[in-house]
């Protein structure tokens, strides 16, 4: 059942070294709920399935590596709120360029401190609270209007036209809308709770109170 009980913030760790993992685990469970895959086709798995606040990739790993599990989760629709560090001991610029060109949100090289990677993950979570502000604030006022400007734009724009065409249907539920988007619950509920603040029966109450304002204004 969907609820407005604060959770607590999920990092998924995605590293092939098990000290590394280990390490990470240690210094950060006290403050964030720990997931952990071993390489990248294993993030990705754990990232379709649970959807992560933040994600923490290693850059050079087996199956898949980091600057391509980088680009798979920022043109997923699905995924690409996400923010994304990852770690690297390959210190050059050409890589650290490409790393930011195809989404990452920040680039550590290691060996690091634990500070400053704590100091980068608070950072990441305070700019995505003002996403989810700004999404409550401008695109929620009038949903019609959104500009559609990336994967986030087009997900809540979908979305409204989901509810805008069951406008009149009083069975409309998350059920229906993750069959119009195609996607899961557990990936719908996760993405607009990161995107808005609010569960899917909230949002598609603003979305009905939006319209009936605009319809009595008019008429």
């Amino acid at each position: 059942d969907e609820n407005t009980v604060l959770e607590k913030i999920k990092i998924l760790i995605i590293e092939d070294n098990p000290d590394m993992r280990s390490y990470l685990r240690m210094n950060l469970e006290d403050q964030y709920e720990i997931f952990e895959a071993s390489d990248g086709m294993e993030g990705m798995i754990s990232i379709q399935k649970d959807i992560p606040d933040l994600i923490i990739s290693d850059l050079m790993m087996p199956n898949m590596n980091g600057l391509e599990l980088c680009e798979k989760v920022k043109s997923n629709m699905v995924t690409s709120h996400i923010p994304l560090i990852i770690l690297t001991a390959k210190a050059n610029e050409e890589t650290a360029y490409e790393g930011y060109s195809i989404g990452a949100d920040d680039y550590i090289t290691k060996p690091f401190s634990m500070k400053l990677l704590k100091i980068r993950i608070e950072k990441l979570i305070e700019k995505k609270e003002k996403l989810r502000e700004h999404f409550r604030l401008n695109m929620l006022s009038n949903p019609q209007q959104i500009p559609v400007e990336s994967a986030n734009e087009k997900f809540i724009q979908l979305l409204v036209k989901a509810i805008d065409d069951n406008i009149d249907n009083y069975d409309l539920n998350i059920e229906l809308l993750c069959q119009r988007l195609n996607i899961t619950h557990q990936q719908i509920y996760r993405k607009l709770k990161a995107l808005t603040g609010q569960t899917v029966n909230e949002f598609i109450r603003t979305v009905r109170l939006k319209r009936a304002a605009q319809l009595l204004a008019e008429s």
